[in-house]
């Protein structure tokens, strides 16, 4: 699990390819904004290839880690660390419980850096995504950005099995 201490600029749940077929009925595709990173993320932990992960644009955003597992962080480059330590970025990085999970602002290079957690994110799908859509108040974490306080379930059974292999 992984608990939001400041939501930042906007963090949401999003995935790839986001909730296709739906235009035509007024739902929004959704998904993530950079795919790419997105998906690199996942192949990096050995998530499934559509598997949920944190969105965050613009920065500013701080996690605690709830309990030990891996995660990769991909997209822009935010100066993350994690309890004061620079991270890489584009790695599996092993994280303890404790853990304080913080980004700057934005890069040089995009917008958008993406927090993948092996397992991926427990979230119910709706048509078939597990992103958010804002305007219309479904998907992802109920619907809305992640704010203080939230805590975001993960897929434990994967998420304890790439803890062993790191």
């Amino acid at each position: 699990m992984i608990k939001v201490i400041n939501g930042g600029i906007e963090v949401l749940v999003e995935d790839w390819p986001g909730r296709l077929g739906y235009m035509g009925l007024g739902m929004a595709a959704a998904g993530a904004m950079d795919n790419l990173a997105l998906q690199l993320g996942n192949l990096i932990l050995e998530n499934k290839k559509g598997d949920a992960a944190l969105e965050i644009a613009g920065g500013y955003c701080q996690l605690e880690i709830v309990e030990d597992g891996v995660i990769a962080i991909t997209g822009s480059d935010m100066s993350p660390t994690i309890n004061e330590s620079v991270v890489p970025m584009w790695k599996a990085i092993a994280v303890k419980a404790g853990d304080i999970l913080k980004f700057s602002h934005f890069g040089q290079a995009g917008f958008r850096a993406y927090v993948c957690i092996a397992g991926g994110i427990d979230v119910p799908e709706y048509l078939g995504s597990k992103s958010t859509c804002l305007f219309g108040s479904y998907g992802g974490f109920e619907g809305r950005k992640l704010a203080k306080d939230d805590v975001i379930k993960v897929n434990k059974k994967m998420f304890q099995e790439l803890l062993v292999k790191n």
